[in-house]
């Protein structure tokens, strides 16, 4: 018995060791399925091997077509006792081709966006000479409201309740109008109804939900006196407008699969540079935006600021707060009103944190029944996505034509010389260095040859939704295209009645404009595709008002998809780690 448990001992011994030494190789194994693309696995660290490490320049370059590896490791024999501390080695991600043929049975493609059979809304407003008027639209209403003409509609101003983020507080209901009507100085969100009479038990016809970006005088006065500081202090040579706008789990491939003409646009029109290997620092949205807006982390804010999630972010100092303390006019807009990074399991704010919150008409039309519907996508017949990008447009086109000296009066972009010095707050001067090199990672106009992986019928299902899709998109861009030119027009009226009545000029009107989307995206990135038209075309409208002339843009996400079929395919499993950037900067680059 003592002879049967030596040996089971020196068997126990010899395996071991056997393991220890299979350990010191180093050899790293990783198992997929097939079919898996090829990449070399780089140790990542402050310890490198001393010799025979792969370089970029030497390294197999990924194969997307690979059917038959179901193992692939990289191996070293170098023992323990041979490494160094050498320059420590990067992580090299690998390439992932957007539409990989083990992608095609749960690849989705959705047409665009229709709002179309919601309650209609027929209001528009008009800004003469600083008095704002509600305007009863006939065009609208003959079109969308036949045999109506004669309907009444009432307006009420919201605004957020002090004190909290979650609630709001409205005026009464004003006396019916058929044509329009003036609204107080400082109303700048609405709610208007229209029924068939003067009755409000009558039947209701129309409801619109409107937010107006319009100058205040004292807040003009105030930051005119803070860009004077900034410009004697500095001495800029030109100040830059600032725009970020960001969309929720929307990975670099996710974006080239259901944005594409927005990635046309911004990499083609507008020459943007992508940020190839972007990644995030954290799980959710939280972490991301919490480090890009503050430059910390969320457990520094807890630390420095006495900061928790029962505590409201006031005293948290932001990036917004910076660009208003330079002279900037400071905009958000947030879809959603209970799963933003500010708002979910969290208190928000107690006041308003920017001089233009879009907040207060998510909040009223959140819990509005009458026009919520398409999953809360659309308010009315508009796409909430259109609502928001409206808002940025107006304070594009509000604060650009008076106020940028190298505004463009059309389409055309002439570049200028002897840009020596370029101006943003001293402690925001990082986003300078943030532009990447422009380069691609795969070529996606080349096809993948999905038949030799036996997913030909997988694919053709996706291809159906796909051209679907497009043929839905021939329609419906036309119709979006007219919308949004319709805006624009609206707005360009506007500022050349503001001209003709003598305002004072300004040198120059900055913003700052941060504006994050969540709800199209959240529980299925795949459904961006039903907004790649909408997001295009307000880059359209964006560039003929002029003001990218003159402003740093940057559109981005926070991270990939971190639930859904995606995540359960290898392939889209790094994917959930980067996120899509896109960084444009009009007529030359920010270096």
């Amino acid at each position: 018995m003592q002879r049967t448990n030596r040996y089971l001992f020196l068997v126990l011994c010899f395996g071991v060791s056997l393991l220890v030494l299979v350990l010191s190789r180093q050899r790293l194994v990783v198992l997929s399925t097939k079919p898996f693309k090829s990449f070399g696995i780089r140790q990542i660290g402050g310890w490198t091997r001393s010799r025979t490490a792969t370089t970029p320049d030497t390294e197999e370059k990924p194969n997307f077509n690979d059917t038959g590896q179901e193992v692939h490791y990289t191996e070293s024999p170098l023992t323990p006792t041979q490494r160094t501390r050498a320059k420590p080695q990067a992580c090299v991600p690998p390439q992932i081709h957007p539409f990989d043929p083990s992608l095609s049975h749960v690849l989705e493609s959705y047409p665009p966006l229709d709002c179309s059979s919601g309650l209609p809304s027929v209001v528009t407003y008009f800004n003469k000479g600083g008095n704002l008027r509600l305007t009863v639209d006939a065009a609208l209403v003959k079109q969308k409201l036949p045999g109506s003409e004669s309907l009444a509609c009432r307006y009420r101003a919201i605004a957020v309740k002090p004190g909290g983020d979650f609630n709001t507080t409205s005026t009464k209901w004003s006396d019916f109008f058929t044509d329009s009507i003036r609204v107080g100085p400082t109303e700048e969100h609405f709610v208007v109804e229209c029924h068939k009479s003067r009755d409000p038990k009558s039947l209701l016809l129309a409801k619109s939900y409107i937010s107006v970006v319009k100058e205040r005088e004292d807040l003009e006065e105030s930051l005119r006196e803070k860009l004077s500081n900034h410009q004697n202090k500095n001495a800029p040579k030109e100040i830059l407008n600032v725009m970020i706008l960001g969309i929720d789990g929307m990975s670099k491939q996710n974006m080239i699969r259901t944005l594409p003409k927005t990635r046309d646009f911004l990499l083609g029109t507008l020459k943007a540079k992508e940020m190839l290997n972007y990644n995030k620092n954290g799980m959710n949205t939280f972490p991301n935006v919490i480090t890009l807006l503050t430059g910390k982390t969320v457990s520094e804010i807890s630390s420095q600021y006495s900061w928790n999630t029962g505590k409201f972010f006031d005293n948290i100092p932001f990036v917004w707060d910076e660009f208003a303390e330079a002279g900037y006019r400071t905009q958000m807009a947030l879809d959603s009103s209970r799963i933003t990074s500010f708002h979910c399991s969290k208190q928000g704010f107690s006041r308003p944190p920017v001089h233009y919150y879009h907040r207060p008409l998510v909040l009223e039309s959140d819990s509005d029944n009458v026009v919520r519907h398409k999953d809360g996508n659309c308010v009315g017949d508009k796409p909430e996505v259109t609502l928001l990008l409206d808002y940025v447009l107006q304070m594009a086109s509000v604060f650009s034509v008076r106020g940028n000296m190298h505004r463009s009066v059309n389409n055309e972009f002439k570049p200028r010389s002897a840009r020596n010095k370029r101006s943003l707050p001293k402690e925001a001067t990082g986003l300078k260095k943030i532009v990447g090199n422009g380069s691609s990672n795969f070529d996606e106009t080349k096809q993948v040859p999905l038949q030799n992986h036996g997913n030909a019928v997988n694919s053709k299902h996706y291809q159906k939704n796909l051209k679907d899709s497009i043929i839905a998109s021939k329609d419906f861009d036309q119709h979006e295209g007219e919308n949004y030119r319709h805006r624009y027009h609206h707005h360009q009226q506007q500022q050349q009645q503001q001209q003709q009545d003598h305002q004072p000029q300004l040198t120059v009107r900055p913003f700052f404009s941060y504006n994050f989307f969540v709800r199209l995206t959240h529980d299925n990135p795949q459904k961006a595709s039903s907004g790649d038209l909408m997001y295009v075309n307000f880059f359209r409208s964006l560039q003929a008002t002029g003001v990218l002339n003159n402003t740093v843009l940057v559109f981005f996400s926070d991270h990939g998809p971190r639930f859904g079929p995606l995540r359960s395919k290898l392939t889209d499993r790094p994917a959930a780690r980067p996120a899509a950037s896109e960084v444009s900067r009009m007529q030359e680059e920010l270096s």
